[in-house]
């Protein structure tokens, strides 16, 4: 190889190793970058935990408000239900001594 081709080679190897360097700070740069950004991501699907294990506590909350609501309506709803019982027992019994009273009122007299 002549002095003058060992120059060229020479050269271009440097000018590749030259690029190859450029490339890799380029690189470096675009991976610190991605670095970052996960960093970025794993900030925020760590508060989307935080957050959805505070609805979930929310709605457990909620859940058991509701069923204990269910319940004393319900209960209420018995107890509704067992004293109209008792004031339509009233009520018939009411009905049956106004019409016995009546019945009575209009039965002939004897004279």
């Amino acid at each position: 190889m002549s002095p003058e081709e060992m120059q060229r080679t020479m050269q271009f190897l440097l000018q590749q190793q030259a690029q190859f360097a450029a490339n890799l700070d380029s690189l470096s740069g675009k991976t610190d970058r991605l670095a970052d950004g996960v960093i970025g991501l794993t900030a925020i699907v760590g508060q989307l935990i935080v957050s959805q294990q505070e609805t979930d506590k929310q709605l457990k909350e909620t859940d058991r408000q509701l069923k204990d609501t269910q319940a004393r309506s319900a209960e209420a709803d018995a107890r509704l239900t067992e004293q109209m019982r008792e004031t339509e027992s009233h009520l018939n019994m009411l009905i049956e001594m106004f019409e016995r009273r009546h019945r009575e009122d209009e039965a002939p007299r004897p004279s």
